[in-house]
């Protein structure tokens, strides 16, 4: 039975060290050191008798396990075998009835023990070496809500989740070695897992041998959860205060001692919080001397309600921080009297420096809007005036009394009266609210011919409109020059229009003019080329008078540089472009021609051509065309002379953007070995050299394998000449 000062958990203890105790044959009692030792048993009448030196707990609890009965039915069977072995061993049977009698009497105690154990909310059970259930209580059923038939010949594993299994089979294991051993796990139970305390302990046999253990199990449920809410209380605490950048310390008012100060005060004073502990009051040597007056005499406060300052604290480092502490007083669990102080601290340095700056923005702002020329009115989302700088002040003429009392209504109302059209004013106010995320920009006119231009947008703080913001400019002077300028823009158009059609018509008349005179240049240009024409059939006429061969050859010659020039005539009045003509036809054309008249026959003579198109001046063209005249004509009179075929090739090349180059190469004889242009006498190199000095160009005659005639001269197309000059003259100008 459990004793008056002995608790549940001790009863158990104890209950569970008496069994093991019994069925290791331990004596727990004095009487039970008593032992049979000259008694000698045997088997008679089907009955066991003692025949080991044994403890008569022992003996009786072998007896009922191994007989199946109950103690008494033993105990009356006993005293029947030991009435059997006769009048010699009576005092050996009395002496083993005695003590069969005590056992029988501490196994009831035992029974009534396992009686009231068996209403007990703790599971008792034993297991073979083998982890089999062996023997259990009635709490083991209930907890598990498994019968007997469900635990019998069970592994004790079967009753632990699959997870916690490997970890019982170790404790096991540990029990065994060493003779006890004691786990925390879950149990399966009808509620699903629930913590239990299992505390396992071997049994041992006669022998010494361990052939199993006694466990028992307490329900960890209501403790393991008290237990760990305060664990996770105390947890969660210590992580929020040790995180916390402000300083969390606790003070015993009486004792004036440091209970806790969280870490961070290391990193706010510069101190470790082993001085503090050490000295509660070291940390008022930090603060600064100018501060350190004020925070004294306000010390005693903090005793009799909240108490918050801020002061400044001289670093260890040499830095100057500012510190908000805010102290609490707790009154005692009796509510008799305050004896603790709670105190945090934080480090508010970066805040009374962005106090600072802000002030110095502020004041900078407000310096900037009261420099601008422009009146700036502020106004929140519900129409009040947060600011407004002096130039709105000066440019609505509002008195200090209405400004004062910041009422947008009643500064609304005072500038109504100084507009033109107070309708439209009215309106220009409501659509600030109808839409508040717009951005307005109207003109107002007042009454003294002013005209204000009003731009209202919102103003935005961190995704959210705070308000609105108006603009006002005084653009009078401006309105004034705008519709002067649209007076002088009417004005001008009008010349321009004017202007314009005297122009017109000055431009259709000189279409005209220049109509006719293309129309005369290509007629004058007509006349000349037929007067060429005659003088060219006169020459050729002529000649057919004329009975010398050389002279006949200079008749002709001439009839081919009088063709050359009438053709230069009549490419201009073809042209399409007045003055200009196609130097690849051009010189195809006069080489074409010199065929015909030679009577040249193209299987003899042939005619390579590379020419480009490269539009001439008239200046230029007689020249090149003459050229070319006398050189064929040269080929064709004094190349191929004893040679039946021959070559020759014509070529009119623009060299660079500033350069011509053109000339005859043929494949005849070449020139004689002393030939000299210098020293010739014959008209046509005459000609050439004189018409390529017209061109300001170069000569080059070679004569080794053929004859190689070339001309270089230097050229820039007239339309792109007078395009330059005209640009040099608009720069100059």
């Amino acid at each position: 039975m459990v004793s008056k000062d002995e608790t549940l958990a001790e009863f158990h203890q104890r209950y569970a060290i008496e069994l093991n105790a019994y069925i290791q044959g331990k004596a727990t009692h004095p009487e039970d050191t008593q032992s049979c030792e000259t008694l000698a048993t045997g088997q008679k009448n089907g009955l066991l008798v003692p025949t080991l030196p044994i403890s008569a707990n022992i003996f009786l609890g072998q007896l009922a396990l191994a007989s199946g009965i109950s103690v008494v039915d033993v105990v009356h069977g006993h005293q029947l075998a030991c009435a059997n072995l006769g009048e010699d061993n009576r005092e050996e049977q009395e002496e083993f009835l005695r003590l069969v009698l005590s056992a029988y009497e501490r196994s009831q105690r035992l029974n009534a023990r396992q009686g009231l154990f068996n209403r007990l909310p703790d599971i008792l059970y034993s297991i073979d070496t083998e982890y089999y259930l062996k023997r259990w209580n009635s709490a083991l059923e209930k907890v598990t809500g498994l019968n007997p038939t469900r635990l019998i010949h069970q592994s004790v594993l079967n009753l632990f989740p699959p997870e916690e299994q490997p970890m019982m089979r170790e404790h096991i294991q540990k029990a065994f070695q060493d003779g006890q051993h004691e786990i925390d796990t879950l149990l399966l139970t009808r509620a699903g897992p629930i913590p239990y305390r299992i505390k396992g302990m071997v049994m041992k046999n006669d022998d010494g041998e361990v052939v199993g253990q006694v466990c028992l199990g307490n329900s960890l449920t209501e403790t393991t959860l008290n237990i760990e809410a305060l664990r996770d209380s105390e947890e969660r605490f210590r992580h929020l205060v040790e995180n916390l950048n402000e300083v969390f310390w606790l003070m015993d008012i009486e004792s004036q001692a440091m209970i806790y100060v969280s870490p961070s005060y290391e990193k706010v004073w510069g101190e470790s919080c082993d001085s503090l502990y050490e000295n509660p009051q070291s940390w008022l040597r930090m603060i600064h001397p100018q501060e350190g007056d004020r925070i004294q005499v306000t010390l005693p406060a903090q005793r009799h309600g909240p108490w918050e300052q801020e002061y400044r604290i001289l670093h260890p480092s040499g830095v100057t921080r500012w510190i908000r502490t805010r102290c609490f007083p707790v009154r005692h669990p009796s509510g008799d009297r305050v004896y603790r102080l709670a105190s945090i601290s934080e480090d508010i340095t970066e805040r009374k420096q962005t106090e600072v700056a802000l002030e110095r923005s502020i004041s900078l702002l407000q310096a900037t809007l009261d420099s601008t020329a422009d009146g700036i009115l502020v106004l929140n989302p519900e129409g009040d005036i947060l600011n407004f700088n002096q130039q709105y002040v000066q440019m609505w003429r509002i008195p200090p009394e209405i400004l004062s009392s910041r009422d947008s209504q009643l500064v609304n109302a005072f500038l109504l009266d100084q507009v033109r059209y107070p309708e439209d004013f009215i309106n220009l106010i409501n659509q600030d609210y109808q839409d508040p995320t717009e951005i307005h920009q109207n003109l107002i006119e007042l009454i003294d011919d002013r005209v204000i231009e009003l731009v209202s947008r919102p103003y935005e703080l961190s995704g959210q409109i705070r308000g609105r913001v108006h603009c006002f400019s005084d653009v009078t002077s401006q309105r004034k020059a705008a519709e002067s300028l649209e007076s002088l823009n009417e004005d001008l158009e009008s010349r321009v229009k004017k202007r314009t059609a005297q122009l017109r018509h000055l431009n259709e008349k000189l279409q005209s003019s220049v109509q006719e005179k293309e129309t005369l240049l290509k007629e004058l240009h007509h006349r000349v080329k037929n007067n060429l024409q005659v003088i060219a059939s006169l020459l050729r006429l002529q000649s057919s008078y004329v009975q010398n061969p050389q002279d006949r050859e200079l008749f002709k010659d001439s009839e081919n540089r009088v063709r050359s020039m009438s053709l230069i005539h009549e490419k201009l009045y073809r042209s399409q472009e007045m003055g200009e003509v196609d130097a690849q036809d051009y010189i195809y054309t006069v080489v074409n021609n010199l065929v015909s008249s030679y009577g040249i026959s193209s299987e003899r003579i042939k005619i390579d051509f590379s020419l480009q198109s490269i539009a001439l001046d008239v200046d230029t063209a007689i020249p090149c065309g003459l050229i070319v005249n006398e050189l064929v004509s040269n080929c064709f009179k004094y190349a191929f002379l004893g040679r039946s075929t021959g070559t020759i090739e014509v070529y009119f090349i623009q060299e660079s953007p500033r350069e011509i180059r053109f000339g005859v190469e043929d494949n005849g004889r070449g020139l004689p070995q002393d030939f000299d242009l210098e020293q010739i006498n014959s008209l046509g190199l005459q000609l050439v050299q004189n018409l390529v000095e017209q061109l300001e160009g170069d000569l080059n005659i070679i004569g080794n394998q053929g004859t190689q005639i070339q001309v270089t001269f230097p050229w820039v197309h007239n339309q792109k000449a007078d395009q330059n000059d005209e640009f040099n003259q608009n720069i100059s100008s």
